[in-house]
Parts: C-alpha cells; structure tokens; sequence
C-alpha cells in the first residue's frame, strides 16, 4: 500500500504544482457556496446572492435579517445572543443591501444592531452592543466569563458608511449616512451623517463637504 502510495505521489504532486492556481481556486469557491448555503437556510433573507467566505461562522442566525448582495469576508464572525426577558421573536441584528465585511470582523448583538444600505468595512473590525457585565465594583468578584451579558444600548450605522481596518464601534452608539470611521478608531459617542472620524475615543477630524 505504501509502495503504490508512493508511486502516485509524484506524479499526482506535480499535476497539482502546475493547476494549483486553478484548483486552489475552484476549492475556494466550492467552499464559499456551501458555507453561502449552509448559513441562509436559517437567516432570514430580503435578497439574494449571499457570500459567506472560508471559516466564517453565523451565531444565531434565526436572529437575524439579511439584505442583498451580502459579503461576509474570512474568518468574519456574525453571533447574536438575545438578553434575558427580550422579546426574541425579533431580530436582533439586521443588515441591509450591498454590505461587504472585511475579514477577521466580529459583530454581536444581544439588543439591537441595524446596519443600512453600502456599508464597506476594512479587516478586523468589531461591532457591538453588549459586553460581559456592567463593568461595575460589584462584579470585580466575579470572573468576566461568568457575567450576565449587558447591553448600554442598540446601535445603528446608516447608508454609505465606511469603517476602517481595525475600528470598534461600541453599544449604544448612532453613526449617520456616508460617515467614515478611520482605521483604529474607537467610537464611543455617536457620529452624524457626512463627517470623518477618528482616534481613541473617536471625534470628528472634518465635515466632507
């Protein structure tokens, strides 16, 4: 058995160094159909044309609501986790049409989440409206994982919106139509429509005029 491994081998590794390429890239696309079909089976879907890439994963999709036109990028992360006493008939995390999310995202919801029309998004950005605990001194005792799951507030991203690579946009937070968040921003307080912003917390740099 060995022996007919080892004669196969050579010839089947050389067929592959000249089609890698190719092969390469029809196993990627193999794999981002059964990913696109496995996840959306179970979202509820507007539109059409769903691409989940390689190693993405989808948390409680039956929470959620998709637009068309969608690109979730590599190892992206999409979980939603409903709050006790929440009414989890509903969507926690609704996204519009035409969004594209960079690779190594993470976005949670556990409240709320809209995200309009045309959101670009740089890698590994992450958006939330929760965190474990209310960061309070009554919880310093407790460990982190072990906290109930709190949310300061839902948040809303508009039409046209572009977020950085790196950028976080935290709970309870509004960012208007055709902002731009800058890469390694931290967005603390909301932004309105048609302005840059940046730094740690994020401030406006300038109107876009």
């Amino acid at each position: 058995m060995h022996k007919f491994i080892s004669i196969i081998a050579k010839p089947i590794g050389y067929l592959l160094s000249i089609y890698d390429d190719i092969i390469g890239d029809r196993i990627m696309t193999f794999i981002q159909m059964v990913n696109s079909y496995r996840y959306s089976r179970h979202i509820k879907i507007k539109g059409s044309d769903i691409t989940i890439r390689k190693d993405a994963k989808i948390i409680g999709a039956k929470w959620m609501e998709i637009g068309s036109c969608l690109v979730i990028g590599n190892r992206v992360t999409f979980s939603t986790w409903p709050l006790p006493n929440h009414d989890n008939k509903f969507a926690k995390l609704r996204v519009g049409n035409n969004c594209r999310f960079g690779d190594d995202s993470h976005i949670t919801a556990s409240n709320y989440i809209e995200i309009g029309n045309n959101l670009l998004t740089g890698k590994k950005i992450l958006i939330t409206d929760n965190s474990h605990g209310k960061c309070i001194k009554e919880e310093l005792n407790i460990a982190p994982i072990q906290r109930k799951i709190y949310s300061k507030g839902p948040v809303k991203i508009g039409n046209n919106v572009w977020i950085g690579d790196n950028a976080i946009i935290l709970p309870g937070v509004n960012i208007g139509d055709g902002a731009i968040i800058a890469a390694n921003a931290v967005v603390t307080h909301s932004i309105p429509s048609g302005v840059i912003a940046g730094g740690n917390p994020a401030k406006i740099i300038r109107k876009i005029n």
